[in-house]
């Protein structure tokens, strides 16, 4: 696996498997985006109700607006940030996967590709590497 890793990130298109989301869950932070600018103008509207103070209102918006922007930085950050980081714009690919952790590896392995292992048969006790099929993202 390591071999067809190190190939692939050394491709001159490597750079584009940034955009490759392996981050939090985008529809998760866009609904707590969406409910944020909802709590927003129900505030709003509890004001000019006269439910609410000014101090009330003031408080609360500010609250909602730092929790929206937050999710909204980590909205925009979704798209750039994944596992595969300064392995795409590495000079010397293979010296920076010697340098990663088991767990970094594996969730490189997850962001480029999606592996299958078949049954290698009745009686196999060897590994048989035809049995293994990868599937590029």
């Amino acid at each position: 696996m390591a071999a067809l890793v190190i190939s692939r990130l050394s491709q001159p298109d490597a750079a584009d498997l940034l955009l490759v989301d392996d981050g939090p869950d985008l529809g998760a932070l866009r609904e707590e985006a969406a409910a944020l600018r909802a709590r927003l103008g129900e505030l709003a509207d509890l004001f000019a109700d006269g439910v609410i103070t000014g101090v009330q209102l003031a408080r609360g918006t500010d609250r909602a607006r730092k929790a929206l922007l937050a999710v909204e930085e980590q909205l925009a950050d979704a798209g750039r940030v994944s596992a595969l980081g300064d392995l795409v714009t590495a000079g010397d690919v293979q010296s920076v996967w010697d340098g990663l952790d088991l767990d970094r590896r594996r969730a490189v392995i997850d962001a480029l590709m999606g592996i299958t292992l078949h049954p290698p048969g009745r009686g196999a006790r060897t590994f048989r590497p035809e049995t293994v099929e990868v599937a590029w993202r």
